[in-house]
């Protein structure tokens, strides 16, 4: 039986649990049944443990065989013993019929190889028999809607039952999480260690059917099935439960902790950008930003935003400042007040305060004056989809300020009442709000985030969330051309040289059945064919050799450029196959390709596809020259792509200006570049199997309206 098949129930809500290893000593045997009191657990609970004839009040049973005594069904076992004795007990438990089973134990794939090959065997055995298998090398799980805690760590008295569901890879950062006191709660907090069996993906499928969860955060060193990852996304895309995740793995230290901690390899992190984006994933960069996201997104009572103009609302200048610092990372856009709305406001404030967005609302600090007229203001601008409220309204304050401070609340809780914005409060300091401010801005349901930069990230990731959300028609209405004439045509040019590996001619064959416009070439197999194809298709020209083992033409001296007359033809085609052979003797020469000359003054960009292990053809677009060699100025994306993602990726790089006639240079034709890329990640999703990568370097965009060509082109087989 596959992990995919088997029923997760019994692990996530199990009417009862027996504990293997229940003690009355401290430790994790003790702990389980604790937690499980502590929380309200109303299944039954049999402790297992020869040593003891009673634990917690409870009779104890001697082994998991006894248990068949009381003519009872075990959901979940939970196994509190050393790694080496996990098979046996699993053996027992499928004896007795138990459904599921979490092991607490390290010292499995995490430790080498003797743990790889124990792991192998509980994994085998547990899909073999159907028992859902949680862990190893984990702290456990826990479900606040049921009272559930088969963890092995303690857990606090504060917390809450919520509506966020935590899946970690770590546990330690699962119990920070736990005792994060988060005002929001949990209602799943689930460490799954060395995902033997069940992963989190699997875990986060379970949770987005889940009625107690809207939100789900995960802390994840590697997603370990990507092809389940994937069907998850879309899961979670159609039921609209937003995924946020905490995904390390960027630096050279985070990969080797991944490798050493849970036994994952870490992919490639800008594939995992690509997929995040393609599928509505929001990624975060620490545990803050992750515990402030999802706060914002587990409060939220309307629909995110779809575009990115915010109104701010602070109480100084100094404010603004940071705000409009930490904002020029996170990258929201602040527009003018409207019109009308700017001249209210200059009439309600004094004349030395500029009424300009973010806002400085404090006038002359009788705020019971100002504040809820600035407020209703802005909530009149047609302009802006989002208000946030910048308030340093710290536990410690003075009462006088208090009560100024409530004024701002109490604007934001009516703002929030009357209109279909979002509302948000952002402090600036991470410290807790002072209780009163805090009961006004829970009974209108306004989020209240902690951080200048986790709150406004939060509010980028909404925002790009409900811009995702807005695009669903775009992406539904994308289909693949009806026609397979292109795949079958592009896998008989592979075929015929497969055995060797494409030249240069032979890539650009398949990249015009694709339609992506190449440059006019021929192919040469002597000094007069060389020399007659130059006159056909005019002069200046370029020489090429063309050999399957000559990638890298410049390199090995074996491409002449602008020749300008049939002697200088001739006197290249003699020059370049010397070349050839001096840099590889055993090179398979297929003739000297001659090929136009591409006017200088286009734009030199680079397009293609590489395949990532993990989640297939990631599409590449960049700037040519020192932008993506240097600068490493590129955006990626998964196929296939709408003309909507794929001009966004056009846009995204910080060298799209060159396309736009910067410093006098060309406006290119962007409509011809959409195209191309959108043929690219036709040709990556059609022939993922037979090619590894393709690279279009140069492809030269022309002037608006004179569309582009593929000036070289490299494709690398399976």
């Amino acid at each position: 039986m596959e992990a995919r098949d088997i029923d997760l129930k019994p692990l996530l809500e199990p009417d009862n649990i027996a504990v293997v290893g229940a003690s009355k000593e401290s430790g994790p045997g003790k702990q389980v049944i604790e937690n499980l009191t502590s929380l309200g657990y109303e299944g039954e609970i049999f402790p297992v443990n020869p040593k003891y004839e009673e634990v917690s009040g409870r009779k104890c049973f001697s082994s998991l065989g006894d248990l068949s005594e009381i003519d009872v069904e075990i959901d979940l076992v939970a196994i509190l013993l050393r790694n080496d004795i996990v098979p046996a007990i699993l053996k027992e438990a499928n004896e007795i019929g138990a459904k599921a089973a979490w092991a607490f134990a390290s010292g499995f794939a995490e430790a080498g190889e003797d743990g790889e090959e124990l792991q192998q065997e509980v994994t085998k055995f547990c899909n073999e028999h159907g028992i859902a298998f949680h862990g190893p090398n984990c702290v456990g799980l826990v479900n606040t809607s049921t009272g559930v805690a088969a963890y092995s760590a303690p857990l606090s008295s504060g917390l809450i039952k919520g509506n966020i569901g935590v899946v970690a890879q770590s546990g330690s950062l699962s119990m920070a999480l736990a005792n994060s006191s988060l005002d929001t709660g949990f209602s799943y907090i689930i460490s799954s260690g060395n995902e033997a069996q069940l992963d989190s993906s699997d875990y986060i499928s379970y949770m987005i059917d889940d009625e107690n969860t809207d939100v789900i955060i995960g802390f994840i060193e590697q997603f370990r099935d990507p092809k389940r990852l994937k069907q998850v996304a879309r899961k979670a895309e159609e039921k609209n439960i937003p995924i946020i995740v905490l995904k390390v793995g960027k630096s050279e230290i985070a990969q080797r902790a991944t490798q050493a901690h849970t036994a994952a390899i870490a992919g490639s992190d800008e594939a995992h950008d690509a997929f995040f984006q393609k599928r509505g994933i929001i990624r975060v960069g620490d545990m803050d930003q992750l515990l402030q996201t999802a706060k914002l997104f587990s409060k939220l009572k309307k629909d995110p935003p779809s575009n990115d103009n915010v109104g701010v609302l602070t109480l100084s200048g100094g404010e603004i400042g940071l705000i409009g610092d930490v904002n020029d990372e996170v990258g929201l856009n602040f527009p003018s007040w409207s019109e009308e709305v700017r001249s209210g406001l200059t009439e309600a404030l004094p004349g030395f305060i500029d009424p300009r967005n973010p806002l400085d609302a404090w006038g002359t600090g009788e705020l019971e004056e100002t504040y809820p007229f600035c407020m209703e203001e802005a909530t009149k601008d047609p302009g802006i989809d989002t208000i946030v409220v910048s308030l340093n309204a710290a536990g410690n304050l003075a009462q006088a300020q208090i009560d100024q401070f409530k004024v701002a609340a109490r604007s934001a809780a009516k703002a929030q009442r009357n209109t279909d914005k979002c509302v948000i409060v952002v402090s600036n300091i991470s410290s807790e709000l002072e209780s009163s401010i805090q009961d006004i801005l829970e009974e209108a349901d306004v989020p209240f985030l902690k951080g200048t930069r986790e709150g406004f990230n939060a509010v980028k990731s909404l925002v790009e969330y409900g811009k995702f959300l807005d695009g669903k028609e775009e992406r539904s209405s994308f289909a693949k051309k009806p026609t397979k004439t292109e795949e079958s045509d592009a896998r008989e040019i592979i075929k015929s040289s497969e055995d060797e590996g494409l030249t240069e001619y032979e890539a650009k064959k398949v990249l015009k059945v694709y339609g992506i416009p190449t440059t006019e070439e021929y192919l040469a197999s002597s000094v007069n064919e060389a020399a007659k194809n130059a006159k056909l298709i005019g002069f200046p020209v370029t020489l090429k050799v063309l050999s399957p083992q000559i990638q890298h033409k410049t390199e090995a001296g074996v491409i002449a450029l602008d020749i300008e007359t049939e002697e200088e033809v001739r006197n290249a085609y003699d020059r370049v196959l010397s070349n050839a052979e001096a840099y590889n003797r055993d090179a398979n020469i297929k003739g000297v390709l001659v090929q136009e000359m591409v006017e200088s003054e286009n734009v030199e960009v680079i397009a293609g596809f590489s395949n990532d292990r993990n989640f297939g053809p990631v599409i590449t677009f960049g700037l040519g020259g020192i932008f993506v060699e240097l600068f490493k100025d590129a955006s990626l994306r998964l196929p296939p792509l709408s003309r909507e993602e794929a001009e966004r990726m056009i846009r995204e790089p910080r060298s799209f200006e060159l396309l736009q006639g910067f410093r006098g240079g060309i406006d290119a034709d962007i409509e011809r570049l959409i195209d191309a890329i959108v043929k690219v990640s036709y040709l990556a999703s059609d022939l993922e199997d037979k090619i590894s990568a393709l690279d279009i370097n140069p492809l030269m965009v022309k002037e608006k309206g004179e569309g582009l060509l593929a000036a070289d082109a490299l494709i690398d087989l399976t």
